[in-house]
């Protein structure tokens, strides 16, 4: 299980109701991965570096802000932490990515 300190930290910058279930998704590129799910919804945790985390964050909410559909930013720590909303794949990736695309080139005119 997860350092006891990160799941304190996340549980309260979702700053709803427990309890939460958190389920290891394994490592990735420089920490740790778990997918989080509770009354308040299901959420995406990863750990890492603080500064590359914090510049995902800060990208994740510009491309929002231009109207890109990306995973809101819920919460970010600079002892390395990032809370994602958690979005389920659908069928229609290959849709999904064309419109993304299209979406990225508008932001980039």
């Amino acid at each position: 299980m997860q350092d006891m300190s990160l799941r304190s930290a996340v549980e309260r910058a979702l700053d709803a109701p427990g309890p939460w279930r958190w389920r290891a998704l394994g490592e990735g590129v420089g920490g740790a991965r778990w997918h989080l799910s509770g009354a308040d919804g299901t959420w995406f945790v990863k750990t890492g570096d603080a500064d590359v985390l914090m510049a995902e964050a800060d990208g994740l909410a510009a491309l929002a802000a231009n109207g890109l559909r990306v995973p809101q930013v819920r919460g970010a720590s600079d002892s390395g932490w990032l809370l994602l909303e958690w979005l389920e794949l659908g069928s229609d990736r290959a849709e999904a990515a064309a419109r993304f695309g299209e979406a990225l080139a508008r932001l980039h005119l």
